[in-house]
């Protein structure tokens, strides 16, 4: 899934769940980054853009989300991933799920990660005013 949307999904979901603990920016740079080289091959280049503010803890663990994520989601549809190098040089992933019910799963886990974050933002607002 190059340079798509559909990665965001989980990312969405675990903002949701890690709140503060985790920085969805950094996920979705990560996500991005991960593509980089994908899309240099067909464009000959790139622009690099970073957040700034964002606290270490939040930063490390929205890239290591962001990234090992990445590898998890293409290993299911690409047969020349090796999620588990360097001690599988095997794609075992490939294929757990269709490629539609994969992106399903992308699409519900970040809808159901935007309700979540809604609802929270809903709900602290409501008990500063309250």
């Amino acid at each position: 899934m190059p340079v798509t949307a559909f990665h965001l999904g989980p990312g969405i979901a675990a903002k949701a769940v890690l709140g503060r603990r985790v920085s969805l920016m950094v996920f979705a740079f990560s996500q991005v980054a991960m593509d980089v080289e994908p899309v240099a091959h067909v464009l000959r280049g790139d622009a690099v853009v970073g957040p700034t503010r964002i606290p270490w803890r939040a930063a490390i663990v929205g890239a290591v989300l962001g990234t090992y994520s990445h590898i998890f989601l293409d290993s299911i549809m690409h047969a020349d991933m090796q999620p588990l190098a360097p001690f599988v040089e095997t794609n075992t992933m490939l294929g757990a799920i269709s490629t539609g019910s994969l992106h399903l799963v992308c699409l519900a886990s970040g809808g159901l990660g935007v309700v979540a974050l809604a609802l929270v933002f809903i709900f602290r607002r409501g008990a500063r005013t309250g």
